[in-house]
C-alpha cells in the first residue's frame, strides 16, 4: 500500500507537505492571476492537480521568468520538477516551502541571483530536465535492392548484356526472363529503373 496519499494537506494548492514522500514532475496546462491574493498572485495549474494548483512563491516566480521568460502562455506544455525545501521558513520557524529542481525548454543548467525574503541575495539553481521524446517507429518497408546488395553469384554487368540483347525481341525477352532467379530478376528490375531515370 502506497502511503503517498494518505500524507496529502488538505488545501487548495500544492504545498510542502504534499511533498514528503519526494520530489514531484508536472506538466503545465495554465497560468491564470489570483485575484485577490497579493502573496500569491500565480495559478499554475498542471496535468493530474486535482484542483491542487502550484502557487510560486515570488523567488519561483523570479525564477520561472528567467528561464522562460514572462510570456506566461508559453509555459503551457512545459515541465518542472517541485521539491519539499526543509530550510524555508515562515513566521521564524521552518515550516518548508515548494521549490523548483529542474525545468525543461532550457539549454544548461541554471544559476540565477535572486532576492529571496527580507531583501536577502543568493543563487538560485536550477537543473535542466531531459524530455524523452517519442521513438520514432521503425520502418517496416525494406529498402529497394540494387545489383550492388544482391547475393554474390548474381552478375549484373553480365544481367545488363543479356538485358540489351533480348531488348528488341519480346519473345526472347520473355524466354530469357523465365529463366532467371529471383535475385537475379531482382537485379533486372534495378537496372530497368535505373534505365528509366536516365531517361527522364
Amino acid at each position: 500500500m502506497d502511503m503517498t496519499e494518505f500524507t496529502l494537506a488538505k488545501g487548495q494548492q500544492v504545498n510542502a507537505d504534499d511533498l514528503i514522500s519526494g520530489p514531484r514532475t508536472i506538466t503545465i496546462t495554465g497560468v491564470r492571476g489570483n485575484q485577490g491574493n497579493k502573496e500569491q498572485p500565480v495559478v499554475v495549474a498542471f496535468d493530474g492537480d486535482e484542483g491542487k494548483p502550484f502557487m510560486p512563491c515570488k523567488t519561483m516566480r523570479r525564477l520561472m521568468v528567467a528561464a522562460w521568460g514572462a510570456d506566461a502562455l508559453s509555459y503551457v506544455g512545459r515541465s518542472m520538477t517541485l521539491y519539499r525545501d526543509p530550510e524555508v521558513a515562515f513566521g521564524g520557524m521552518k515550516t518548508g516551502g515548494v521549490r523548483i529542481s529542474h525545468m525543461s525548454h532550457i539549454d544548461a543548467d541554471m544559476q540565477v541571483a535572486l532576492t529571496s525574503t527580507r531583501g536577502k541575495r543568493g543563487m538560485v539553481k536550477v537543473k535542466r530536465m531531459d524530455i524523452q521524446q517519442p521513438k520514432k517507429s521503425e520502418s517496416t518497408t525494406q529498402p529497394k535492392p540494387t545489383p550492388a546488395t544482391q547475393s554474390p553469384s548474381v552478375d549484373p554487368t553480365e544481367l545488363k548484356r543479356q538485358m540489351d540483347a533480348v531488348s528488341g525481341d519480346a519473345a526472347k525477352k520473355r524466354e530469357w526472363w523465365s529463366g532467371l532467379t529471383d535475385d537475379e530478376k531482382a537485379v533486372v528490375k534495378g537496372l530497368a529503373a535505373e534505365k528509366e531515370a536516365g531517361d527522364e
